[in-house]
């Protein structure tokens, strides 16, 4: 441990501003919010590689800097900025502890570098060819979408019908960071609503045994290991019948319920929803699921999930495919709830509208004005099946 000190702290003597440098040219409060570095495969850094090479010793001191350090020291950026590169899990969620005790300055920071050590780790391709190349771009950064106006718009509406509570179905939300900002913008303009925010996976689980780690999905899918301080993938099992001992004491760990669960969804929305300023809360869910709980929902959004494919974009969905999937929600859609799909194609957000209507049991399409680009254009109403006996 003593070496893996000396080495990362010469290092960072002698490095220099790398956040700072990543954001050249660029917005000084874009590149504190997160944006940074601008492609989801981090720039060369061999000093990087160097600390990598440390496992568990040198991702535990740039913690520990991380902790001491205030924001005006180039060390703090520095270090959040190589902790990223360690692509571990168990940083993420050092990171996310060490946030709810940070000043109001160095939460910024800290929410920035979550949110990338995340994506690296669990949302995109392994690879930084395919990353880089990859068309989904990940736009949804607060105060971003048309959609977040356009759900509290329709809650005001509903409400002045007489309806007393406006339930809002948030589906794949990814870190929750739309989510917010909806229901800090409904707050702001006084409409009252109840958000749901749901996700095929927002909850990771940590075991723990004879100082080896391991991290789990919920539904017991292994992310990432930690074996003698050094990262192992689900797909490494098989690097040596010492590991997989270890492996296989931590999975039975997990099967024994004995582990520790943290939310995946960003470090200040975890924080707004635990200040239960806002009503919000949070489910795991698949929004593909066959059978959505969305019975209550009065507006659905789908934000970056149903992106269509097409010739010049590599898109997530064929068109029929989507026009199938919409039509599969409506049949559990109340009659008269809004249905907002919201993605982006070639960097242009487009957002197509309908209301589920009970007399034809349709979809229809409600116009979103000229300012707005149309998602599935030339897509008019969606037929809804019928329900099939069961």
């Amino acid at each position: 441990m003593v070496d893996a000190v000396r080495q990362v702290d010469g290092i960072l003597a002698s490095a220099p501003d790398y956040w700072d440098a990543a954001g050249r040219g660029l917005d000084p409060v874009d590149n504190i919010n997160g944006l940074l570095p601008a492609c989801r495969a981090l720039p060369e850094c061999p000093k990087a590689g160097e600390l990598i090479t440390l496992g568990r010793a040198g991702s535990d001191r740039l913690l520990e800097i991380v902790c001491t350090e205030t924001i005006d020291n180039a060390r703090f950026r520095n270090a959040l900025y190589l902790l990223m590169y360690f692509d571990s899990l168990f940083a993420y969620r050092t990171a996310k502890e060490i946030h709810k005790a940070a000043s109001d300055a160095q939460r910024r920071w800290l929410e920035a570098a979550c949110r990338k050590i995340l994506i690296r780790c669990v949302e995109y391709p392994e690879t930084g060819n395919e990353s880089l190349t990859r068309e989904i771009p990940r736009n949804t950064r607060r105060d971003r979408l048309a959609t977040t106006q356009m759900v509290v718009g329709l809650a005001k509406t509903l409400l002045g019908t007489g309806q007393r509570t406006v339930n809002v179905r948030d589906m794949a939300v990814a870190d929750g960071i739309t989510s917010l900002d909806v229901a800090v913008t409904a707050a702001g303009q006084g409409v009252p609503i109840s958000i749901t925010a749901t996700d095929v996976q927002l909850y990771l689980h940590f075991v723990e045994i004879h100082g080896h780690r391991a991290v789990f999905t919920s539904d017991g899918v292994a992310h990432q290991y930690e074996i003698q301080g050094h990262l192992f993938k689900t797909e490494d099992r098989g690097a040596s019948s010492r590991h997989r001992s270890a492996m296989d004491a931590l999975d039975a760990m997990f099967t024994r319920g004995r582990s520790e669960r943290i939310t995946m969804v960003a470090p200040e929305v975890e924080r707004a929803a635990e200040s239960r300023r806002y009503d919000m809360s949070f489910k795991e869910e698949d929004a593909l699921d066959p059978h959505p709980d969305i019975a209550e929902a009065d507006i659905i959004r789908v934000a970056n999930l149903l992106v269509e494919r097409t010739v010049d974009h590599r898109g997530y969905f064929g068109r029929e495919d989507i026009i199938r999937m919409v039509g599969q929600i409506g049949l559990h859609a109340k009659n008269g709830a809004h249905l907002l799909l919201d993605n982006f194609r070639q960097k242009i957000e487009r957002v197509g509208h309908w209301r589920k209507d009970a007399s034809s049991s349709r979809w229809t399409r409600v116009d979103t004005g000229p300012q707005i680009a149309p998602a599935l254009e030339g897509v008019a109403d969606i037929d809804i099946p019928r329900r099939s006996r069961e």
